[in-house]
């Protein structure tokens, strides 16, 4: 084989390696698929399956979340007796139900489980530390943070989740 055929050969070997480099099991890829994923399809948010408004409650743990929301102007509260009745205030209303504080971004990979196939594709459990990324201003108040455990774990820099991931052609890819 003459030398130019030998390279030409040799780039087009490397060039078709290099199209399968995103579907290596490296953190990096794994990084990448979760962060194409968390900005497209899922948002962190106080109330994952959204309360419907106006809501009444008599129960204490709940009037103790929705007050920490009356405090950052985002429900109205009125009470009579034990129940209280709350409803978004006009600030409030493009936020209900669910109350959405940001998008997860993960910032480094901390260890993933052996790879093994589950409905036809390969899959592995990543284990991540994030941050929240499009956090709004009412999401970091003290009282909201001490009222939701989970908000105060996401926005506190030390925050780790676990999520699946499935390799395909275009990469590693959240599992839905």
């Amino acid at each position: 084989m003459k030398v130019p055929a030998r390279i030409a050969l040799l780039l087009a070997v490397s060039l078709i390696a290099g199209c399968n480099s995103k579907s290596a099991e490296t953190p990096e890829n794994f990084m990448t698929g979760l962060n194409k994923y968390w900005p497209e399809h899922r948002r962190d948010c106080l109330f994952p399956a959204g309360w419907r408004f106006p809501y009444t409650t008599s129960n204490p743990k709940e009037q103790q979340q929705l007050d920490a929301l009356v405090k950052v102007l985002l429900l109205k509260r009125t009470k009579e007796e034990k129940l209280a009745y709350y409803e978004p205030t006009d600030y409030g209303k493009n936020g209900a139900p669910r109350y959405c504080y940001g998008y997860r971004e993960a910032i480094s990979v901390l260890s993933n489980t052996p790879p093994a196939v589950k409905d036809g594709f390969r899959q592995t459990g990543v284990t991540y530390r994030y941050q929240m990324k499009d956090v709004p201003g009412w999401a970091k108040s003290d009282d909201l943070k001490a009222a939701f455990p989970q908000l105060a774990k996401d926005l506190s820099g030390e925050a780790t989740a676990t999520t699946p991931l499935a390799q395909t052609g275009a990469g590693w890819q959240v599992v839905d």
